[in-house]
């Protein structure tokens, strides 16, 4: 696979070819490419795709009818909605977006310096470049089987591992050597060249499962790690390709979790995971080993990190939705601005004074939701180096810097101050059309 946007992938126009103009805007001929080939007989291309086609078709059609532009309740729209929180929709697009980018080696680079550091856990690759030039390939619902190690111990140790009895029963019967099927990895690239290699576990809105079907104690995440440490010779190439030393573990998530870490058991467990002896702990069937070279190479990175990398990889968080809400609008399918934006960013800004600023900003934001503008001046401004500021930052504060609603006043004037210090002007929200 090469470095090259693929003529039928993207197409802005929303042709009947593209899955979603925002969700998913690839061809389906696109995204077959990209599933793994585990050799697993019961999961062809067809298979998976046809639950995008669905999802897609399904929500098309509910915007296109008069439903589709009111305000119901959130049991009429869970479903036809679907795709707005789907982690296979955003993964889809967002690894698409970023494999097929013209500057792909360099937005990976930017995207994992952020994860952890600026140069791999990994002692035999010196830089970001070395793991991403190559024979760089991507795939999606990537079958790792469980570790022989792990399912061996657990049939040694069952009975300390669950206390239901039927299925301690169902664990007895003969023959039944299984107790942990694949592990699907929402993204996994690969480069084939020198075995490196990226597993991605997804999420919007969900938590990770806390167990398995025979394994109480096993929770997710730490079965995502177990799998990224084992060798798999008997998979298809290049799977059976991948060094487990050459491998990081990044989980994904929105950024609002990633700052309120307590919200969800993952951001419990990424913290507790950067203890070694923690991982230890929860694989016990692995022994001794440098855990702390394992623990670094497991990461935290955001949806919002990537669009602010690779604006467009998550157009959904620079749309309509992301501003405050009139109540009294007509409900529409929200669309991304494309234009090109005419702000230049002012890089000798007064760090301390947006500092104040955006505390003030999040003091006057009303719901947590509104807030995420403070997240993204945060992450982008004081706390990247060098500071920058994407496109979809942009759009949102332009919305804040004019609002007539008065709930959202005291948040415009503050919006207006943060965009003095950084462009010398109050963005114009009429001029972006947003």
């Amino acid at each position: 696979m090469t470095n090259t946007f693929p003529t039928d992938a993207l197409n802005s126009s929303g042709s009947e070819d593209v899955l979603d103009p925002i969700y998913l805007p690839f061809s389906a001929a696109t995204l077959a490419k990209h599933f793994a080939p585990v050799g697993v007989s019961v999961n062809t291309p067809e298979d998976y795709l046809r639950y995008y086609k669905e999802s897609a078709d399904r929500y098309r059609t509910f915007l296109q009818t008069d439903l589709g532009q009111k305000a119901l309740p959130l049991t009429a729209l869970r479903s036809p909605c679907q795709i707005e929180k789907d982690e296979r929709f955003w993964t889809a697009a967002c690894w698409l977006h970023i494999f097929y980018a013209s500057n792909r080696v360099e937005t990976l680079t930017r995207l994992m310096t952020d994860c952890f550091g600026s140069q791999p856990p990994v002692a035999t690759l010196r830089t970001w470049e070395e793991c991403f030039e190559g024979d760089l390939r991507l795939y999606f619902e990537a079958h790792l089987p469980s570790p022989v190690s792990y399912k061996r111990w657990l049939r040694e140790n069952l009975r300390q591992r669950n206390l239901i009895p039927y299925v301690l029963r169902a664990a007895s019967r003969a023959g039944n050597r299984d107790f942990e099927g694949a592990t699907h990895v929402d993204a996994l690239l690969l480069n084939a060249s020198n075995g490196f290699a990226l597993l991605v576990e997804a999420k919007v809105l969900s938590d990770v499962s806390y167990q398995v079907s025979f394994d109480v104690a096993r929770n997710q995440l730490a079965r995502n790690i177990d799998v990224m440490l084992e060798q798999n010779p008997l998979l298809e190439p290049p799977l059976r390709d991948r060094d487990p030393e050459k491998t990081l573990f990044v989980f994904q998530s929105p950024a609002i979790f990633k700052t309120n870490p307590h919200a969800r058991l993952y951001g419990w467990l990424l913290q507790d995971y950067r203890n070694p002896c923690a991982i230890a702990r929860d694989l016990p069937h692995r022994g001794e080993r440098d855990w702390k070279s394992v623990a670094s190479r497991i990461g935290w990175l955001t949806w919002d990190d990537c669009e602010g990398v690779l604006p467009g990889s998550c157009k959904w968080l620079a749309m309509e939705a992301s501003a405050p809400v009139d109540q009294n609008a007509r409900p529409q399918r929200p669309q991304p601005v494309l234009a090109a934006l005419p702000y230049t960013l002012d890089l000798d800004f007064d760090k301390a004074r947006l500092e104040k600023l955006i505390a003030e900003f999040e003091s006057s934001a009303k719901r947590g939701i509104d807030r995420s503008l403070a997240v993204k001046l945060r992450n982008e401004l004081t706390e990247s180096d060098p500071p920058y500021v994407s496109r979809a930052t942009i759009l949102q504060l332009a919305k804040w810097c004019k609002t007539n609603s008065p709930l959202y006043w005291d948040g415009m004037e503050v919006a207006r101050k943060i965009s003095q210090l950084l462009f010398g002007c109050v963005v114009d929200r009429d001029a972006l059309d947003v």
